[in-house]
């Protein structure tokens, strides 16, 4: 295991700086790599907009959590997804770029709504602050982009996402939680069984 700044990545990220950061997760994979392990995954969705540049330069094996999520929603048979989290997921290509293989839609919110869901997630939810309001409102706009675009699932694009809306999941509207869904395929991956 190789912890990484969480505050530097969101600079980075912020920055549009991608070389940087490529090059540090790039020090880290390495890392992994001389220590021994099989493979690597990034326990965060932010720092998948650069997954496809650092799994050509990888030493190990990546996890994507972008694939993960897409398995779930061919298994459930979805056609039309949301997705929420940092703004930098939300706004990303990578859930798109990957869900399109299957055909599936991905559907961000839109801006303000998006900026509302990043406040929350940047200032309560990563610091572990999880309130009923602010589940109330992350529902609230779930509930509209699904009306407005005909959504049958909901990308949970961000770690602590699943804190504020698990036990939460409305008729209709299937949720990935990609945490769950990359933790269970990481230890399937220890186990032999990927």
């Amino acid at each position: 295991m190789k912890s990484v700044d969480f505050e530097r990545m969101i600079q980075l990220v912020e920055a549009g700086d991608t070389a940087k950061l490529g090059a540090y997760f790039l020090g880290a994979l390495h890392a992994l790599a001389d220590g021994g392990a099989n493979f690597a995954a990034m326990a965060s969705n932010t720092p998948h907009v650069i997954f496809n540049e650092l799994r050509e330069r990888s030493p190990l094996p990546l996890v994507s959590v972008m694939e993960v999520a897409l398995e779930a929603a061919r298994r459930r048979k979805l056609k039309r997804v949301g997705v929420l989290g940092s703004k930098f997921t939300m706004q990303g290509k990578f859930y798109p770029e990957v869900f399109r293989r299957a055909a599936i839609a991905v559907v961000p919110p839109a801006p303000p709504e998006a900026e509302r869901i990043h406040r929350i997630y940047m200032q309560e939810l990563v610091h572990g602050v999880v309130r009923d309001e602010a589940r109330r409102e992350v529902m609230t706009i779930a509930l509209e982009i699904q009306a407005q675009e005909n959504l049958d699932g909901l990308i949970l694009g961000g770690t602590e996402l699943a804190l504020l809306m698990r036990g939460h999941e409305p008729p209709k509207l299937a949720f990935l939680d990609t945490a769950h869904l990359h933790c269970a395929r990481v230890v399937d991956e220890i186990l032999g069984e990927a």
